[in-house]
Parts: C-alpha cells; structure tokens; sequence
C-alpha cells in the first residue's frame, strides 16, 4: 500500500482483487453465484453503468 502498488497474486494478501462484471461464463447467473475469488462483482449492465460514469484510477473504498 505504501508503494501504491498492488501485490502479487501468490501472496497471503492476495492479488488482482477489482471489480469486474460477469462475462460470457455467468452473464445473467452470477446472482446466488459465489464466483469472485474477493473480487467486487457486477452484473455487465451494472459495470457498463459504473464505467460510463467514472475514470480508471478513481479510488474505491469498500465498507461492510
């Protein structure tokens, strides 16, 4: 965190955690799905919405 970098996916901390949409594999049953591995996951109409109305490299912050 303090070098602004993510860490590597074989780390305990985990890696390549961000928000993505559901794809071919899933579109439309991704709903009672576990399938994310930590991601934040979004229907591809709700990250189309997302992406029209911000910028890579705005901060996100998650709260439970």
């Amino acid at each position: 965190h303090q070098q602004d970098e993510q860490p590597p996916d074989d780390t305990p901390l985990g890696g390549g955690i961000g928000l993505h949409g559901e794809g071919e594999r899933w579109a439309g049953d991704s709903r009672d799905l576990d399938w994310t591995y930590g991601c934040i996951a979004l229907t591809d109409a709700d990250l189309d919405f997302l992406i029209a109305r911000t910028r890579p490299g705005v901060p996100v912050e998650i709260r439970p």
